[in-house]
């Protein structure tokens, strides 16, 4: 009776184990930017990925099965698998293929020996070998070599990372991250993960609120400020992002004849409502703001440091998708908690550009 007992656990140990394996934690993205998390398995036919298994839990037995043609992308344990389309002898085929490097040109694998390469859009074999007769004999010719050689045409250096180049993962990735790197549109290389960062200045125009001691009084102000910005790893296209800026403003009341200047410390958290590496896309942050005065009389206040909470929208845009010097336009709303007297409430438009 003791050993059916112990059989039996075993069994269902064995069971619940095998039905769990080799889901890894991940994420579906659709083609209309939606997307779902959950645990993701990369269900393989032969050796190409033709589908893959979602779960929302990873005990859950409900699972959906997704095909190319239905989604996007889907991150597996840091991977990113692309839906992509090609011809192999003749055949159209549409699979998931693992994202070596994504630029100008981009490097797929496809199979354990397979790569795909793409341009402009149009997507080739990278052939390892092609038998070619050479007098009276048949000889292999290193055909991906060429084919590499031809596409990164545009690049004088090329020779320095074609030369002694290998059909491994490793170094056609290598090499493909280097043209990027040439020609100026390296958007990742997968085998690193690295934060997103970005940098620039901005110019701000708005209106500041006085009250104080029964005077009340608006001043249009305007100033200047750089900001620097860190979001998620680009390859998982985190829309979330940090941003701190430092800005000075001037201010000019009038009536009672008051001329300060301030300079702001804003810490912020922006949240992309597409996908970031869209060509341009809305944006919606929040934070929390220090403002200090650095100019002007102390005739109003005994400090002239404030608290504030700003709220804001924006929008974010480059020439193109892979630009990296980017348009930034934004509108956003202060209300001060601590306010150094005038500030109770400011309204501010921002124009900034970021690299």
């Amino acid at each position: 009776m003791k050993m059916k007992k112990i059989l039996l656990l075993f069994c269902l140990f064995y069971y619940n184990n095998s039905f769990t394996q080799n889901f890894e934690s991940g994420k579906i993205f659709f083609q209309n930017g939606d997307s779902l998390v959950g645990f993701i398995k990369d269900n393989r036919l032969g050796k190409m990925t033709q589908s893959c298994i979602y779960r929302d839990k990873i005990e859950n037995q409900n699972s959906i099965l997704y095909r190319p043609f239905e989604i996007s992308y889907f991150l597996e344990n840091n991977k990113r698998f692309e839906s992509t389309a090609f011809v192999e002898n003749g055949k159209n085929k549409n699979i998931f293929s693992l994202v070596l490097v994504k630029g100008k040109i981009s490097l797929y694998q496809y199979s354990p020996n397979g790569f795909l390469i793409k341009k402009n859009d149009s997507i080739q074999i990278l052939k390892k070998v092609q038998r070619i007769r050479a007098g009276d004999k048949y000889v292999d010719k290193q055909l991906y070599i060429y084919q590499i050689d031809s596409l990164c045409n545009d690049c004088i250096n090329r020779y320095t990372f074609i030369e002694k180049l290998d059909y491994k993962v490793e170094n056609l990735t290598e090499a493909i991250s280097k043209y990027n790197q040439c020609v100026g549109n390296q958007e990742y290389k997968i085998s690193k993960e690295k934060n997103l960062t970005r940098f620039g200045g901005k110019l701000l125009f708005g209106s500041g609120e006085f009250n104080s001691t029964g005077v009340k009084e608006s001043s249009l102000f305007y100033g200047a400020g750089i900001f620097f910005q860190i979001a998620g790893d680009n390859r998982v296209n985190r829309r979330l992002s940090t941003t701190v800026e430092a800005n000075i403003s001037k201010y000019s009341f009038e009536k009672i004849k008051y001329n300060p200047s301030f300079l702001g410390i804003n810490l912020l958290l922006q949240y992309a409502l597409r996908n970031p590496q869209e060509k341009g896309f809305p944006f919606f942050e929040l934070g929390f703001s220090t403002n200090q005065r650095v100019n002007g009389e102390k005739k109003f206040q005994k400090s002239g440091f404030g608290l504030a909470t700003p709220i804001g929208i924006g929008y974010q845009s480059g020439w193109k998708s892979t630009s990296k010097t980017k348009l930034n336009l934004g509108v956003r709303y202060y209300q001060f908690i601590n306010a150094p007297v005038y500030q109770i409430r400011n309204i501010v438009a921002i124009v900034g550009l970021s690299f």
